[in-house]
């Protein structure tokens, strides 16, 4: 009796365990479109941005750095605001070309005055600093700016990414970095993507390789992971590349950098939701003349949970002019640049749908 009970106990723990299993891979998830406008642009245009924020009131902020100031859009994409001129006093920006917004307050980074400067939400100034700005991604969270700059220690030590608080003063490095050789090891080092959950964790993540980094809020690291997706193309030193290089700004130098640039797939972004981390990457298809862009979704172990998720309205042939974030809850944002004449911007709204594995 002992030994079919023991059995028929066996039998039940094998089928509680196998349904376990199942239920954990019973879950898949989808973005799904719920709207997307054109942004207002008949009292000003967009002439330049790089990254935009939605708060909790659905209103769109875009740094415009061409035109020195920053626009904010209401949820139907109508232009309600547009605040700050060009200068250097109160509320005044050169080339704001990010922001990010956390309760009442409000980052910008100002390239034109290498400085970050934090408003509230009515835009009185409340403080601004000197930090040595290029332009990377960063977020506000609480009294923190968790940047991806590059920082380099009293004791020599570079880094890439960096927290500071409100005041100014850094608080910690997060990735130790050789000083680069060249040209090439600067600019792949520098490009990356900086988002963090709402519990506090970090994560960055190079543009040129999918390699994720978690921190905890005080900067201290935890893990790396991350998947490279067959459809990615790793960038390469090519000849376009050191032509890039050689040429600058002249027009040879441009047209070698579009090519080098169209010939890679690019992370382009990090954006984190209630569960998951979102990873966009771009590749640009030659026989469309347009950027494709596909989604891959990890959970906040590091584990890959979606990956290759098309997004057939985001595609664009512009090499510029595309940035995403979220609401850190359910809700993916993107504002794309279209080539057209005049330039359109396109704002989208994703909500993450759960669906089950066999279609349901």
């Amino acid at each position: 009796m002992n030994k079919k009970i023991c059995l028929i106990f066996l039998f039940f723990s094998i089928q509680f365990i196998l349904l376990n299993a199942v239920e954990k891979n019973y879950k898949a998830y989808h973005p799904k479109l719920i709207k997307s406008f054109a942004l207002d642009q008949k009292v000003e245009t967009i002439g330049r941005f790089y990254n935009f924020s939605v708060d909790k009131e659905g209103f769109i902020y875009v740094p415009d750095s061409a035109f020195a100031n920053i626009k904010i859009f209401d949820s139907s994409g109508k232009l309600m605001r547009i605040v700050g001129k060009k200068g250097g006093g109160p509320s005044e920006f050169i080339d704001p070309v990010r922001i990010s917004i956390n309760g009442d307050k409000i980052v910008i980074a100002d390239v034109g005055n290498l400085k970050y400067i934090i408003l509230n939400k009515n835009f009185n100034e409340i403080n601004r600093f000197f930090y040595l700005l290029s332009g990377q991604p960063f977020v506000l969270k609480g009294d923190k700016i968790i940047s991806n700059e590059f920082y380099r220690g009293k004791d020599g030590r570079e880094f890439r990414g960096v927290i500071i608080d409100i005041s100014g003063k850094v608080l910690k490095g997060l990735i130790h970095k050789k000083r680069a050789r060249d040209a090439w090891e600067a600019i792949i080092d520098a490009m990356g993507y900086i988002d963090v959950s709402e519990n506090g964790d970090i994560f960055l993540v190079k543009s040129g390789r999918v390699d994720i980094y978690k921190f905890d809020i005080k900067g201290n690291f935890i893990k790396k992971f991350g998947a490279q997706p067959d459809y990615f193309i790793s960038p390469k030193r090519t000849k376009d590349f050191e032509d890039m290089v050689k040429w600058g700004r002249a027009p040879q130098g441009r047209k070698a950098g579009q090519n080098w640039y169209r010939s890679s797939s690019w992370i382009s972004g990090i954006f984190v939701l209630k569960e998951l981390i979102g990873i966009p990457i771009r590749t640009y298809k030659l026989e469309k003349n347009k950027w494709e862009c596909f989604l891959q979704f990890y959970d906040f172990e590091g584990n890959l949970i979606e990956d290759g998720i098309y997004l057939p309205e985001i595609e664009s042939s512009s090499d510029e002019g595309f940035s995403v974030c979220s609401d850190r809850m359910y809700n993916i944002y993107f504002l794309v640049g279209i080539e057209s004449e005049p330039v359109q911007h396109v704002f989208y709204h994703y909500i993450l749908k759960e669906l089950k594995k066999n279609g349901g």
